[in-house]
């Protein structure tokens, strides 16, 4: 058997597609849950501001905290991409692998 790298590549790509496909869809379920979970504490801070119960600056402050509440939530999907890239990577490198495994 001969060495095509058209068609090993091809096997590259394909191998690491499979290997992420369910994992990447599960990331906009994953970020629209992070709002959910948020939801309401936002419309609680929202609404107290609105009704006069705290100033500006308390409004300002819980801001400042939700967002890094959110920032923290959100940094776990960068730990996850990580972990689906290196998922893909393996993938695509056991194909290539294999291939030249079945040459030799």
């Amino acid at each position: 058997m001969s060495f095509d790298i058209n068609t090993i590549i091809n096997n590259m790509k394909n191998a690491a597609v499979d290997a992420i496909k369910d994992d990447v869809e599960s990331i906009p379920d994953y970020l629209k849950q992070i709002f959910e979970n948020e939801k309401e504490a936002l419309k609680a801070l929202a609404e107290a501001r609105l009704a006069g119960e705290i100033s500006d600056k308390e409004f300002q402050n819980e801001i400042k905290r939700e967002k890094e509440v959110l920032e923290a939530e959100i940094l776990t999907i960068s730990i996850m991409t990580k972990a689906i890239a290196q998922k893909a990577i393996n993938a695509a490198m056991k194909a290539l692998v294999d291939a030249i495994k079945i040459v030799i």
